[in-house]
């Protein structure tokens, strides 16, 4: 890397670096000030009709607003996602800097992230962008190069910690064949105000490299209207080598299928110009005009040659109108057919959301119809949304066995193969669901007592949910199996009723080691 670099080397964009574009996403998942208060992005997502007079374009968009039906989606599964936080464990047993890793993953005298907090932030940054990115360091230091692990340990410096990195803020990189990152350039833009006698009207641009083994930075400052020019040359103001053999920058990339804001964003700006076209014309529809339709002129009827005779008069309670018998006066208001179309195409709209992303059970539709929809249906509903969330975990997981991976490494640890747990299991029926179609079976007889206790353990399980551990879970299921036989169903077959009553007064004992479904676990 050489010592200084013409600025205009720092201003290249990756060709996948679409900062616009991401603009409209970030402000279609927000709402609110962030797409209704920016007249560049409001310009973008919701624009000017062609022939539209500048005047009508500013009232319409002093009145739009926006429905955030895209925001809402996106952190629901992000929610259901981390309902439950995954656990890591390591062989051989891993360092214990690892367990304070996880409680807080953030840089030294930050203010404290876990792991899991990462992740979400930078799983719903990748459900908007489709990426998102992590930064690995150590502390830097200065003076002596460590004597060996323990100076190092001693003096602070194997304390790894990780960052959430924008992807705008991700401005080049580089792969290998493989894929892997040869280098990457990142850019931190802000404009600080010492104190209150400075003005905020510079701008400071840190920009940081790193590759493999090295990395370099640079800090530029200049006036908001006054940029450097593009052959000036940059020093560096610190450099230096890293010991993580990787580029210490991991993205998060999401498959297409999984980027839900790619799928959303064109719909969720249909649905708000629609929307707000809608709004517009029923506003001012409220307003009718009044009209007058002058009959013909008549030589015999003076009344009929006055062209003003509409406007001449006052309109009012306790006032009388006078006009020719063949005049008609009337309110005028536009068509409102199209209304019913417009709301009904909206409904789809909004559905299509949904449906998009695999997220109809998430439908904000309340009709009867759709409030009646069997058990089966939310049921395939909810499948569909498991199926997202299992996929979404795989990445997730691999996601942190990387970033495990780059700091041991970082850190000279011996190897460790970490397990995760979690992100692999998501209920796919709803405890409303699993009711009605309790209520179905209970109208069907299936002459089975351990199908009818797999049935009804079920929905406790499903009416606990994490409120249980895995002990009282055994003793629901022992207590259902005591409870329900086979001679309870009539024409039942008979069988051995010496060992069947005394495995039925057998009592569950809550000691008993058991799996994560309340099976007991049989002694090997």
């Amino acid at each position: 890397m050489p010592e200084a670099v013409p600025y205009r080397q720092f201003k290249v964009l990756h060709p996948e670096h679409d900062a616009r574009y991401w603009a409209r996403c970030r402000a279609l998942y927000s709402g609110g000030r962030r797409l209704l208060g920016d007249d560049a992005t409001m310009r973008d997502v919701f624009p000017q009709h062609p022939v539209e007079a500048q005047a009508v374009y500013e009232q319409r968009r002093r009145r739009a607003y926006y429905i955030n039906y895209a925001g809402s989606i996106i952190d629901m599964i992000v929610a259901e996602l981390f309902a439950e936080q995954f656990s890591l464990t390591g062989q051989p047993a891993p360092d214990a800097f690892y367990s304070a890793f996880f409680d807080d993953c953030s840089r030294p005298g930050g203010a404290g992230l876990a792991l899991n907090d990462l992740l979400k932030q930078q799983v719903r940054t990748a459900r908007q962008l489709r990426r998102a990115g992590t930064l690995v360091e150590l502390p830097e230091h200065s003076g002596p190069t460590p004597a060996d692990r323990l100076d190092e340990e001693r003096r602070g410096l194997r304390g790894a910690y990780c960052s959430a990195v924008e992807p705008e803020c991700v401005r080049d990189w580089e792969h290998d064949p493989d894929g892997e990152l040869l280098w990457v350039l990142l850019a931190f833009e802000r404009r600080p105000r010492p104190d209150l006698l400075v003005r905020r009207d510079h701008v400071e641009e840190e920009l940081v490299w790193y590759s493999r083994d090295e990395w370099v930075r640079w800090q530029i400052q200049y006036p908001t209207d006054k940029p450097p020019p593009d052959n000036e040359l940059i020093p560096p103001v610190a450099s230096g080598v890293h010991s993580f053999g990787a580029v210490p920058v991991l993205p998060l990339e999401l498959p297409d299928g999984l980027w839900a804001m790619g799928k959303l964003e064109s719909l969720a700006a249909a649905h708000m110009n629609q929307r707000v076209a809608l709004s517009w014309a029923q506003h001012k529809s409220l307003y009718p005009f009044l009209a007058h339709f002058a009959g013909p002129e008549d030589p015999a009827n003076p009344a009929t040659a006055d062209p003003d005779r509409a406007i001449n008069q006052t309109y009012g309670q306790g006032y009388i109108a006078r006009f020719p018998v063949d005049d008609r006066i009337q309110y005028i208001s536009p068509d409102s057919s199209t209304y019913q179309f417009s709301r009904d195409d909206l409904a789809t709209l909004r559905d299509e959301m949904y449906r998009v992303v695999h997220h109809m059970a998430m439908s904000v539709d309340n009709s009867a119809a759709a409030l009646q929809r069997s058990a089966a249906s939310k049921s395939v509903d909810r499948g569909d949304t498991a199926t997202v969330l299992r996929a979404l975990g795989q990445v997730i997981v691999k996601h942190v066995l990387r970033m495990l991976e780059l700091v041991g490494r970082g850190r000279r640890d011996p190897a460790v193969t970490w397990t995760v747990k979690g992100m692999d299991s998501f209920n796919s029926d709803t405890l409303a669901s699993l009711l009605e179609m309790a209520q179905i079976l209970d109208t069907v007889e299936v002459p089975s007592a351990a199908f009818q206790v797999d049935a009804k353990f079920k929905l406790a399980k499903a009416y606990m949910g994490t409120d249980v551990d895995v002990a009282r879970l055994a003793l629901y299921r022992k207590e259902l199996e005591m409870r329900i036989t086979n001679e309870q169903f009539s024409g039942a077959p008979k069988g051995d009723e010496g060992d069947e009553n005394d495995e039925q007064s057998a009592e569950p004992d809550e000691n008993a080691d058991v799996d994560a479904d309340g099976d007991e676990v049989a002694e090997q």
